[in-house]
């Protein structure tokens, strides 16, 4: 993981894969450990556990929405770009949709 920001609804993460430029493509129920959808896949079920282990619920309500989006970080100068918008996402909080005081 190379950059994050965790916002009040949602978060941005970098993740740098060195696999010679290879994208490792997963099938339907099975796991391919350095996917995409796999890394995914078990972030947000291991910090679902420890969130259910920390304040003692399994209440069943949804922990995350479902799915997520993925864009390739092609060059340089985009990887620059969208970390700086990483960094400044906070600061933009205020005119988010579901901002609230």
């Amino acid at each position: 993981m190379d950059e994050f920001t965790i916002m009040p609804n949602h978060l941005h993460v970098i993740i740098v894969i060195n696999e010679n430029g290879a994208r490792k493509m997963e099938r339907f129920g099975k796991a391919v450990a350095g996917s995409i959808p796999t890394i995914i896949r078990s972030f947000k079920s291991s910090v679902t556990q420890l969130y259910q282990w920390k304040y003692n619920t399994q209440d069943g309500l949804p922990f995350w929405q479902r799915g997520y989006y993925e864009h390739i970080i092609r060059n340089e100068d985009e990887f620059s770009r969208i970390r700086l918008y990483n960094q400044d996402n906070p600061h933009l909080w205020q005119e988010d949709d579901e901002y609230t005081a």
